[in-house]
């Protein structure tokens, strides 16, 4: 009976040996045994971001070792890196997201990062007592904007049919830069101008008693029930596959970054400066218009499909012909 339980017992230690080599073996040698790590990104998350209202809810994580941010002033420059694998995320037009993807497929939209920001800036005599009678005294005379054969273009010729100012569509003066718009309104101020945060909050401060005359986002989700999302952050398909973990902690820290710059811009002069990214007085009258907004998740997927259904029906070449499939939503 005594050898018999020795036997036993040494079986059963034995068989504990074995799985401990066993498990030794899985945490030492084989790292692909455990199924919760990831592999670890080489080196710092690579962000390109356009200068304008998207490179600013990044700044505060310019301040992080995770991340290396540049902010570029040419859209071709962004894209091309991107299609080369030279960054890793990037923030793009959304439009530009929808057309990538019907291009290649190779990229998901992880969140939205900018509403419109967009604002018809005039004179307080072009001023009316309602939003009609504004739109009719803008129709009198000129407007100068930006963007033409895009989005901001497509907004303003549906706007013009609800306020029956059709005529505005003929004279409109369409320039490359903001900046133009204000120098023509500062030279004369019957001149109205369509112009994206910060240039309005800009224009306003520039001209004296002027306004922002209309939201024109207010507007078109009035009419349309639409919300006019300006831009968006993207990922390559590889690299979310590659890295979700860095994908869920980079949209935490987006999503912080941008409560911080809005709760205190000033405090990001120093990085504005840095990335040359509008002048240090403008960021702070404009904050809370220029319309920069965290939105992830079901809730950006279901606002992104309902803005690209009306640019399906209205500008489908802005998106690359039509509105893209659900996979090019980023879902946690």
């Amino acid at each position: 009976m005594l050898n018999i339980k020795k036997t036993s017992l040494t079986i059963q230690n034995s068989k504990r040996i074995f799985y401990v080599f066993i498990l030794t073996l899985c945490v030492v040698l084989l790292p692909s045994c455990t199924s919760s790590d990831e592999p670890k990104a080489i080196g710092k998350i690579r962000i390109d971001a356009l200068n304008g209202p998207t490179a600013l809810g990044l700044l505060d994580l310019a301040q992080n070792d995770k991340y290396l941010l540049t902010v570029s002033a040419n859209l071709d420059t962004l894209l091309a890196n991107f299609s080369r694998n030279d960054i890793d995320i990037a923030t793009v037009p959304s439009n530009t997201a929808a057309a990538l993807y019907n291009k290649s497929k190779n990229l998901q939209i992880i969140d939205i990062n900018t509403f419109s920001p967009l604002y018809i800036v005039g004179d307080e005599k072009i001023k009316g007592e309602n939003d009609v009678q504004t739109w009719q005294n803008i129709s009198k005379g000129e407007i100068c904007a930006t963007g033409k054969g895009s989005i901001p273009n497509m907004v303003l010729n549906y706007l013009a049919e609800p306020f029956k100012v059709k005529s505005i569509l003929e004279k409109i003066d369409w320039q490359s830069s903001p900046a133009t718009c204000i120098q023509k309104q500062l030279a004369n101020r019957k001149i109205a101008a369509l112009l994206p945060e910060p240039y309005a909050s800009s224009a306003v401060k520039q001209m004296g008693r002027a306004f922002k005359l209309i939201n024109i986002g207010e507007e078109f989700l009035k009419f349309t029930g639409v919300s006019i999302v300006t831009g968006v952050t993207i990922a390559s398909q590889d690299f979310i596959n590659k890295y979700p973990g860095s994908i869920k902690q980079f949209l935490q820290d987006h999503n912080s970054s941008i409560e911080k710059f809005k709760s205190d811009p000033e405090s990001f002069q120093t990085s504005m400066e840095r990335y040359a990214i509008y002048g240090k007085d403008v960021v702070k009258e404009a904050s809370q218009d220029i319309n920069i907004s965290f939105s992830q998740g079901d809730d950006a997927q279901t606002k992104l499909i309902s803005f690209y259904a009306w640019l399906e029906k209205n500008q489908a070449k802005l998106i690359g012909g039509a509105a893209p499939d659900k996979n090019i939503y980023y879902i946690n």
